[in-house]
């Protein structure tokens, strides 16, 4: 959609009314908001369509909910090579899975989102109105990349609950991505992107062909690009170790007034290849001659407190060392492509046939540091490999050494990814009487995902060969010298083999809709829509036999999960326009739907909403909803079988972690942990299940809005949106360390989380189970705030102004009765304030757009003071991104994109500084970008 078109041009575009709907726009330089019509637009023919948030077809003049568009261009003009790079810089988004987060997290090379910050599982994915074929195994979560840019007409997002209409997952909202319905030629698009430290290329290629066939529309579409990864090593900002440390000012915290950490630089002693020793309170290592040495140090020398060990000592200079980031990736690889075709005809009796086929795969791989020890265990008193300096420190002590480092030679950790998708759409659509809309789809969807595991150890052969947790090494084993660089038989002895994991889910749909008017009303059409949906998701994962056998690293276990569960749904929506053209009463009406969902694992739920508009005057109207959201458990949530693993936990009943609380001291002192023989790193098996018992989440969504367009200031729009989604019984599984926090920071022992914690008699934690649970509380509130504007300078072109801010007014998460609220407004990924301000200046054929997206400043640590930490606060951050668009003529347009052009840095803040992700749940990334300046041209030639 281009910007010269007239003011009553676009007021017919499809496009540009569900923007109307919105009544707010995103910083996308397309878009416009609602304006309202006076009588003389009132006479206008204005196209009747489907809006997002209800299946009733009407205008944009009628609709209640907030929904806000997104056009194809709007995506291609900014740079992005798909959706989710887009979209995340919405502050309605906060980050998912992407090649910029999936590095950890697994799925790499896959996209998710996650409106609200609600979670991935609770915002619904559409193509065309319908259910996409998820990608995750055992969830309802679609790879929102495997959607090719080309072929979006728009997209469309309503956030708050929408499962009345569109059924479960719609919690925090539904994402409708409408592909465009016909195409005529050939478009070829060429893109190349790469950063300002000249890494991370990104290559992409579209060929998009629609031609007359059998009568009918044929459009064939290719999607093709490859992104090359970035290391967090090519990133001072990021691979910088730094931490709240005591501050010098103050080592013994009393103070008043200073702070008792700073944020300082620290150097791990297990970041380097070289594996240390402690000799008497000094770290060592191990020539190759079998004489020792003292350990490289920074300016400081050993920080910290070297009676406990290593996870206690550090240093605060590089030297030899590398950061803890030196072998992640910032970015993934990938190679993606699709095929897609798409078929649609006019058959008689005003009757179409619509059939879409895809074929979408994507390869990527995830990479981490080599194995490493970390320090906290032990080497046997009569370890074979000791040097005679080694040896009488062990007399001297009677106990074997303490070590830490890396093994390079065993290779970096991670995994392969290949994904592919397979999905099939058949559709019969058309009117009765001229009034009455119909359709009825089926669809089938295959999603398969194979894993190839890298860079793990045989843990029973490790451990038999170092002589450690009472183990020998029989005549079998090959003993391992852990202070030099591995043999090629040593390797070969403790090495774990590459393996692969498989995982598969299918999706078969059904679906049958009717809407039209019932009768008329002075003030309208009574209006109306129901449907029916069937749908069947199937699911299951096959590990390796390594990965079930336990052989691996930490003994971990991982054992195979399949289920299934079928949901037949229905459902019925009703409009009834109460007045018209009434004094103070230019416009007011009222809806609902409800719909009804019998789960094979859930049994039966109930989803509803209803709302209400109201236009007193041309230059104001209100509109507000209220809704119930429903969303059963998935096939993981449900079915995951228990798996077995171990990690270091920190344990909140050490000294440290007590650290004079009350409720803290009474419950570790009820369950027998008594802080003088906790410390404060344990080593913990964990153990992780899925939940039968689950019941429904639901959501009660409210939201209040108001449009003002002034009659006296031209093309000017005002516009606000308070919500508010209250989410109970939400399923969730909290992390290893929030479970063992919820269990001692409750009113008492007497909760759910302790009873997934067991201690051993000295009190110190052994097990922690994790599941999917119902937790109590999540509600989250705000306001958007929309100032839109446009001014023409006749044959000197047009500038307009699209301002999106967005305040988080509450976000607070309970997770059982007896534990208190915690408010994470201001905490990482959840600022106060975030907002994007895009000015367009468009001439003809030339356009340039300007966004500036501000992020306001965040904690690290939402429990933390200012007599805590300093810096307490990150500082606020404003990115700014260009793009620059040129027709050379009708065949041939120019773009430049230059995202971050000022090459901002990531805060210098410990986590900020690594993108500012939220643990609390486990499901957030960062805000702030880790990869700096990026620029992509691209060109588009059509004939």
């Amino acid at each position: 959609m281009k910007h010269s078109k007239s003011i009553a041009e676009i007021k017919k575009s499809a496009i540009t009314l569900a923007v109307m709907a919105a009544c707010y726009a995103p910083w996308a330089n397309s878009q416009q908001i609602e304006q309202v019509s006076d009588e003389s637009k009132n006479k206008e023919q204005v196209e009747v369509i489907e809006i997002t948030g209800s299946r009733i077809k009407r205008t944009e003049m009628e609709a209640v909910t907030s929904v806000i568009s997104v056009s194809g261009e709007d995506i291609t003009s900014s740079g992005s090579l798909n959706i989710n790079d887009y979209l995340n810089k919405l502050p309605i988004s906060v980050p998912d899975l992407g090649d910029t987060t999936s590095n950890f997290n697994g799925f790499a090379g896959m996209a998710s989102q996650n409106l609200r910050g609600l979670g991935a599982e609770r915002t619904l994915v559409l193509v065309n109105g319908k259910r996409h074929v998820p990608s995750f195994t055992g969830t309802t979560i679609v790879d929102v990349s495997s959607i090719p840019v080309p072929l979006i007409d728009r997209i469309e997002i309503m956030t708050g609950g929408a499962s009345a209409i569109y059924g479960a997952d719609a919690v925090a909202g539904v994402m409708n991505i409408i592909l465009k319905k016909s195409f005529e030629g050939t478009e070829v698009k060429a893109s190349f992107g790469q950063s300002n430290e000249q890494d991370g290329e990104r290559t992409a290629f579209d060929i998009t062909h629609g031609r007359e066939v059998l009568g009918g529309n044929l459009v064939a579409n290719f999607s093709y690009y490859k992104t090359k990864e970035i290391l967090a090593k090519n990133r001072s900002y990021v691979d910088n170790d730094i931490a709240y440390l005591e501050n010098p000012l103050d080592p013994d915290g009393t103070i008043d007034g200073v702070p008792d950490t700073t944020v300082q630089q620290y150097i791990r002693f297990w970041n380097q290849s070289d594996r240390n020793f402690f000799i008497d309170g000094k770290v060592y290592k191990q020539n190759s001659d079998g004489t020792i040495s003292p350990t490289a140090m920074g300016p400081g020398g050993i920080l910290g407190n070297a009676s406990e060990g290593f996870f206690g000592a550090y240093t605060d200079g590089k030297g030899y060392y590398h950061g803890d980031y030196q072998y992640q990736r910032l970015s993934v690889p990938s190679e993606k492509f699709n095929v897609n075709l798409t078929y649609q005809k006019e058959l008689a009796n005003n009757v179409s046939l619509f059939l879409d086929g895809k074929y979408a795969r994507s390869d990527s791989e995830q990479r981490w540091s080599p194995y490493a020890e970390y320090g906290g265990n032990y080497l046997p008193t009569d370890y074979p490999f000791y040097s005679s300096e080694q040896l009488n420190e062990v007399n001297r002590t009677g106990q074997g050494l303490e070590w830490a480092g890396y093994f390079p030679e065993l290779g970096e950790g991670g995994a392969d990814w290949s994904n592919s998708i397979y999905q099939i759409v058949g559709q019969l659509e058309g009117y009765i009487n001229q009034d009455y809309y119909w359709s009825t789809s089926a669809q089938y969807g295959k999603a398969k995902s194979d894993v190839v595991n890298y860079g793990g150890i045989r843990q029973s052969n490790w451990d038999a060969a170092i002589g450690v947790w009472g183990t020998t090494c029989d005549s079998s084993c090959v003993p391992v010298n852990v202070f030099q660089p591995l043999t090629d038989e040593m390797l070969s002895y403790v090495s774990l083999p590459e393996h692969t994991d498989q995982s598969e889910i299918e999706q078969s749909l059904f679906t049958a809709n009717i809407s039209g008017p019932i009768f008329m009303l002075p003030a309208g059409e009574l209006a109306f829509a129901a449907g029916i949906e069937y749908r069947d998701e199937k699911s299951r994962s096959i590990p390796s036999e390594i990965s079930q056998s336990g052989v691996g690293t930490g003994n971990s276990v991982t054992l195979p999960v399949e289920g299934s569960y079928h949901v037949t749904e229905v459902y019925g929506e009703l409009r009834v326009p109460l007045l018209s053209d009434q004094t103070f009463a230019k416009s007011l009406s009222i809806e609902g739907a409800v719909r009804y969902a019998d789960y094979s694992t859930a049994g039966g739920n109930t989803s509803w909403n209803i709302g209400a508009e109201w236009q007193p005057i041309d230059d104001i109207k209100f509109r507000a909803s209220l809704a119930q959201a429903v969303r059963a458990p998935n096939i993981n949530e449900i079915f995951a079988t228990e798996s077995y693993g171990g990690q270091w936990v920190n344990d909140p009943c050490s000294p440290w972690g007590v650290d004079g609380s009350p409720t803290r001291t009474q419950n570790c002192a009820t369950l027998g942990a008594d802080s003088a023989n906790i410390p404060y790193w344990t080593w913990a098996t964990t153990n992780n299940s899925g939940n039968k018992a689950l019941e429904p989440e639901e959501a009660k969504t409210t939201t209040i809005g108001a449009v003002i367009s002034p009659r006296w200031i031209e093309n000017l729009d005002l516009v606000f949106d308070y919500w508010d989604i209250d989410l109970s019984g939400e399923i969730n599984s909290l992390g290893v360390n929030s479970i063992i926090s919820s269990c001692v920071d409750s009113l008492s022992t007497d909760n759910v989380f302790c009873d997934y914690v067991s201690r051993n008699e000295q009190g110190q934690i052994s097990l922690v189970e994790t599941t999917q649970l119902n937790l109590s509380k999540h509600k989250v509130r705000g306001l958007d705030i929309n100032i839109n504007y446009q001014y023409d300078f006749g044959s000197y072109g047009q500038v307009y102004l699209n301002t999106i801010l967005s305040k988080l007014i509450e976000r607070q998460l309970q997770s059982d009765q007896l534990s208190p609220p915690v408010e994470y407004v201001d905490s990482l990924a959840f600022p106060k304030w975030r907002a994007n301000i895009n000015l367009t200046y468009q001439y003809q054929d030339f356009s340039a757009t300007l966004t500036n997206r501000y992020i306001d400043q965040q904690k690290t640590d939402i429990n933390a003071t200012a007599e805590d930490r300093h810096p307490l606060y990150t500082k606020a951050v404003v990115y700014t991104d260009l793009s620059v668009n040129y027709w050379l003529n009708k065949q041939l347009n120019f773009n430049l994109a230059i995202n971050n052009l000022f090459d901002k840095e990531t805060p210098q803040l410990p986590m900020a500084n690594r993108g500012g992700a939220s643990y609390h749940l486990g499901y957030t990334a960062g805000l702030f970008d880790t990869i700096g300046r990026f620029a992509t041209v691209s060109m588009t030639y059509k004939f």
